[in-house]
Formats: structure tokens, C-alpha cells, sequence
């Protein structure tokens, strides 16, 4: 009973988290840049010229089972994400963590997370930066998951260091 209790708690400890963590820009969104094309690819475009406006955004369309996807390059190497706005961190599967040079072996999986699939153990890293076409985001803290993942995550960890970003007509707007 006591660990039921305790993984409901974490569960809200780690809602609440997300939640304090979403920033959502309102503003008067023309649309009439140009838009992503596809699943996984996104467009950039300039937003007005207001001094308090975050100076580019970048959309993407809705993919598949209504996720949203994109590709980014981590340290010249392209990595596959699943946007998720619930996960505290941006989470590395072990497949794109070696990718990116870690050595799994090595590294300290001190951290429990409980995730869709169970708890999993984790080890903390530190990302240098995170460039998606314009977009460059230094100094993401992240997670490297012990247990595999069908796809690595980007989290909160690296969505609070943008402008902001919404969900407006089935397209996720990132601003920067």
C-alpha cells in the first residue's frame, strides 16, 4: 500500500513539475508564413516586429497517433524526438545516447523514473546544445534511459528554454 501511495505521489510531483514548466505565448497568430509539410519536419518564419514578440517560431504538423516529431542535431549527429510537454527532461534512448558518444557502461544510473511502461532507472547528462535548422538550445540537462525506448524524448528540460510555445489547429508553435 505504502509504495502505491508513494508512486502516486511522484506521479503528481511530477505533473505539477510539468505543469509549472508550460509556457504558453498569447498572441494574434496570422499564419500566413509558410507551414511544415509533413511528420517530423517543421518550418520556421518570423513572427511581427513587436520588441516583446519572440523573434522566430517554428511549427510542426501533427504526425502520426497525433504526436508531434522532429529531427535535431546533437554534437553534428541527427537524433530522432517524440515531443513530449509530460516528460521532466529530455530522455536519450540507449541506442541515441551511444549515438551521441556516451558510454552506457559508464555512466551512473542513480535516478529512478516511473514512465508509461514502469519505472525505469536513469543517469543525468548534460547536452551542449540542441540545434533544430535555426533554433539552437545550450546547455539542456537530460537523461540517459537504462531501459530501451522507442523513441527519445524531448522534454521539458529543454521546452523552458525557449520563449514559449502553444497548440494552435493541430500544429505545436515553438518560439525562440
Amino acid at each position: 500500500m505504502f509504495q502505491v501511495i508513494r508512486n502516486l505521489g511522484l506521479l503528481l510531483i511530477f505533473g505539477v513539475a510539468a505543469a509549472a514548466g508550460l509556457k504558453f505565448v498569447y498572441q494574434d497568430q496570422g499564419f500566413g508564413g509558410s507551414r511544415s509539410a509533413g511528420d517530423g519536419q517543421a518550418a520556421e518564419r518570423s513572427t511581427a516586429a513587436d520588441s516583446t514578440a519572440p523573434s522566430r517560431e517554428m511549427v510542426l504538423t501533427r504526425g502520426a497517433h497525433g504526436h508531434y516529431w522532429l529531427t535535431a542535431e546533437i554534437d553534428g549527429v541527427e537524433v530522432r524526438f517524440l515531443v513530449d510537454t509530460g516528460a521532466s527532461y529530455v530522455a536519450l534512448s540507449p541506442r541515441d545516447s551511444r549515438r551521441l558518444g556516451f558510454d552506457n557502461e559508464d555512466l551512473e544510473f542513480s535516478g529512478v523514473v516511473q514512465t508509461a511502461n514502469g519505472k525505469t532507472r536513469v543517469a543525468p547528462v548534460v547536452l551542449d546544445d540542441i540545434r533544430v535548422g535555426q533554433l539552437e538550445v545550450e546547455d539542456v540537462t537530460a537523461v540517459v534511459s537504462k531501459a530501451d525506448m522507442g523513441a527519445s524524448l524531448l522534454g521539458m528540460s529543454f521546452l523552458n528554454k525557449l520563449d514559449g510555445f502553444q497548440v494552435v489547429d493541430g500544429q505545436l508553435i515553438l518560439y525562440w
